[in-house]
């Protein structure tokens, strides 16, 4: 594989990596800002679907317990129920009131009731349709006094009004039940109170609605017994759960939240963990007239099956983008790449002398004017290589003639230089002859001189011999 080749491979990798990276960056980006507005717009709308829910079963529920105080308000006022009352009152729970019982059983029946008591006002239990009841005051019997029954009991008959129980287990009853109360007045006089047993069936027909919760979806309705928040109504996901399932209230124990918060009174919503340790957006309220915890969820498996659908979809059009992207990349590295190359192969070659070449690039771009640019920088530098040679050639000439010159320079300033230095050669003898002349002047001036001086004094001893022989004479 040629050099040139290989820089096609690298451009065309190189720009296949940035065409990913910023391909991949925007779609990914924006699948993910999708996804997550679409799973908040979701769940805010499976949210609302759920408040919705929430707000009809907790507003049925209101509405059955409505009906069942209007009820036994209405069974407290006919007069076959208080004439039996009145028989109870005055004779006991004894067969002999056989009548008595029957017309209390028939509106038991009627009213749909679980059970039907009448209570005196000092608590003795005058009526009971569990058989097994007799001989009970609710005040004084051991098992009795600290129920629900004997609460429900005790609220309605002082306060003289109609009254709910919490739910809880009765000594009669296997699994926890609620009560509703309601003062018996006969002849304008309170005589007792008459005590009906809730329909657990019936409320759990009302919370088995799975209207607008798909195939997932549950209510749970939570009654606090012993400190734990126990279902009072089955679940769709586990049969026979009534009165069986219940919550530790202790968060730290239990990792499902939302039956916790429901029975504490709280209200809220959000993904919880549910009792088969599947992942669920549940809602949790608390219903004031039951005093219960109401909490219905649906797992986010089903919830968010849209959004599954949707990431499916986003991560195809993704890989549909990557496929696109490195076609794309491809082809542009094949437009920009070679051209690119050509130009790297033309300028080696030029580079290597060969200037007769030219490139044709016919793109319509900026690789097309550097073409362009490159064809008129390689004629510019012919012209100049031609100029240069020439200038090369005249320039040989002028060396060659500027050396002749300086040859010739050269030899007169030799020649000069060897008459110079004879000069110098005679001046040099010529000045030791004068010095030699020095010294010989420079003896005679001092023969000269000593001959003087003693001239001098011969003259002078000659002049002093005249003297002396003057004066002698």
């Amino acid at each position: 594989m040629s050099k040139y080749k290989k820089t096609y491979i690298k451009i065309a990798w190189q720009l296949l990596f940035w065409f990913l990276i910023i391909g991949l960056s925007v779609a990914v980006l924006l699948t993910t800002v999708s996804f997550w507005k679409a799973q908040e717009a979701l769940t805010h709308e499976i949210t609302n679907n759920l408040y919705s829910i929430a707000e009809r079963q907790s507003e049925q529920i209101a509405n059955y317990l409505t009906e069942r105080e209007r009820h036994i308000h209405t069974l407290a006022t006919i007069p076959e129920v208080q004439q039996a009352c009145q028989v109870f009152l005055a004779h006991g729970d004894s067969s002999k009131q056989t009548e008595s019982a029957k017309a209390l059983l028939r509106y038991k029946e009627a009213f749909r009731y679980e059970n039907l008591f009448f209570v005196s006002v000092d608590g003795k239990l005058c009526y009971s349709s569990q058989p097994q009841l007799k001989n009970i005051n609710f005040k004084t019997h051991n098992t009795y006094q600290n129920t629900e029954l004997a609460a429900v009991f005790e609220r309605a008959n002082i306060l003289l009004q109609s009254e709910i129980s919490d739910f809880s287990y009765a000594p009669f009853t296997p699994y926890p039940t609620a009560f509703i109360a309601q003062p018996m007045y006969i002849k304008g006089l309170i005589k007792g109170v008459l005590i009906a047993q809730i329909n657990n069936q019936e409320i759990n027909a009302i919370i088995n609605n799975y209207t607008g919760l798909g195939k997932t979806g549950e209510t749970m309705l939570l009654a606090l017994v012993k400190n734990k928040a126990i279902l009072i109504a089955d679940l769709r996901n586990r049969a026979h759960s009534a009165f069986e399932l219940s919550f530790d209230i202790n968060e730290e124990k239990n990792n499902s939240l939302a039956p916790q918060y429901a029975i504490k009174g709280q209200r809220g919503s959000g993904l919880d963990t549910d009792y088969r340790g599947q992942q669920v957006i549940a809602l949790w309220s608390y219903i004031p007239s039951l005093r219960a915890g109401l909490v219905i969820k649906i797992d986010t498996d089903e919830a968010f099956e849209p959004i599954q659908k949707l990431r499916f979809m986003l991560i195809t059009i993704i890989l549909l983008t990557v496929l696109v992207v490195i076609f794309v990349a491809f082809y542009i590295a094949r437009r920009i790449a070679k051209p690119i190359v050509a130009l790297t192969k033309f300028s080696e070659n030029v580079g290597q002398g060969d200037l007769d070449t030219r490139i044709h690039i016919k793109a319509q771009n900026e690789i097309g004017q550097l073409a362009d640019a490159f064809n008129q920088m390689v004629e510019n530098l012919k012209i100049s290589k031609s100029a240069l040679e020439d200038y090369s050639k005249n320039l040989e000439q002028k060396v060659k003639q500027r050396t002749l010159t300086i040859k010739e320079q050269n030899e007169e300033l030799q020649a000069s230089e060897e008459e110079l230095r004879q000069n110098l050669e005679e001046l040099q003898a010529t000045q030791e002859t004068l010095q030699q002349q020095k010294e010989v002047l420079e003896k005679t001036l001092q023969e000269l001189k000593s001959s003087q001086a003693q001239l001098i004094h011969s003259e002078k001893m000659a002049t002093l011999g005249q003297r002396v022989a003057n004066i002698a004479h």
